[in-house]
């Protein structure tokens, strides 16, 4: 009975992880540009300026291993890379709190 609560709030947190942040993001939105400025300092390179629109999960994922990078310690105190943190807030926790539930689960 365990085993099955725990699959069926793992499926839960999955179908509202997909709804919530696999949105896609306006091309003319501000965040492209905060990318950018941080993608000069030679961070979120894994998010290619030609391959837009983003979703909000491929940002998010891409600024929790941001977060974890220990090597990026002026880039976290951009201005921008603040400004991405504060906007993406609730889908990094989500991809954080999914992190933690799969390394929890194996």
């Amino acid at each position: 009975m365990i085993q099955f609560r725990q699959l069926y709030r793992l499926i839960i947190i999955l179908i509202s992880v997909q709804c919530l942040i696999g949105q896609a993001i306006p091309t003319d939105y501000w965040v492209y540009e905060s990318i950018r400025k941080i993608q000069i300092l030679g961070s979120l390179q894994e998010l290619p300026l030609g391959s837009k629109p983003y979703s909000r999960s491929d940002i998010a994922s891409e600024l929790v291993k941001l977060k974890q990078d220990q090597s990026t310690q002026i880039v976290k105190r951009h201005p921008e890379y603040l400004h991405l943190i504060l906007e993406f807030e609730n889908e990094i926790r989500q991809v954080e709190g999914f992190s933690s539930d799969v390394q929890n689960e194996s």
